[in-house]
């Protein structure tokens, strides 16, 4: 995707180098970080630049393909998807609202409907999986309310080190042919360049 996607209310856009310093400080930032469960991950800017910055700028064919969510021409957060690489026509996408003061005000749905619409119907994705953890429960009601159905449970024990009880990696699933059945006058627009 070279072109940026126009939502409702955020716009979808490509990450650039420049766009790494906000990376970094969302990465660093505990509280955000607790929500995909790696509120001890600590990464160097340097870092960043040198282990991911190269996959970012040239993802090889199963991705990641890593965009930021902006509002108002502010980062506000990244989407991102990975092709599977032994199924074809299946991703597996990943959303975060990095501003916690933005959490619940309708960004992330908004984001992730535009992302899902290219992905579906632009590059003709058959299945997408999310996987959200048993605790992210604001990502599993989005899920539901855009169509996706859950279809696995995985308890978790351990991640980064941390050893966890009563933790589960829920998938959810949603099709192309039930995206199309739910919106069939979608609104993804490109921008114009």
């Amino acid at each position: 995707m070279r072109e940026n996607l126009l939502g409702k209310t955020t716009v979808i856009r490509p990450l650039e180098k420049a766009d790494l310093k906000t990376i970094w400080h969302w990465w660093n930032n505990r509280e955000l970080m607790a929500e995909v469960l790696a509120e001890d991950f600590s990464i160097s800017l340097q870092e960043l630049e040198e282990k991911y910055w190269p996959a970012w700028e040239n993802p090889a064919p199963h991705g990641p393909f890593i965009y930021l969510i902006c509002l108002n021409q502010k980062p506000i957060g990244e989407i991102n998807h990975t092709l599977h690489k032994k199924e074809a026509n299946l991703a597996e996408i990943h959303l975060k609202i990095a501003e916690p003061t933005l959490w619940g005000k309708g960004y992330g749905k908004d984001a992730l409907t535009t992302y899902l619409d290219y992905l579906l119907k632009v590059e003709h994705i058959h299945r997408i999986h999310a996987k959200p953890g048993s605790h992210n429960r604001r990502m599993q009601s989005l899920c539901r309310k855009l169509g996706f159905t859950e279809i696995e449970r995985v308890e978790i024990k351990e991640v980064m080190g941390k050893k966890y009880h009563d933790l589960q990696e829920i998938t959810f699933e949603l099709t192309q042919e039930k995206w199309e059945k739910r919106n069939p006058h979608s609104f993804r627009k490109k921008s114009p360049n």
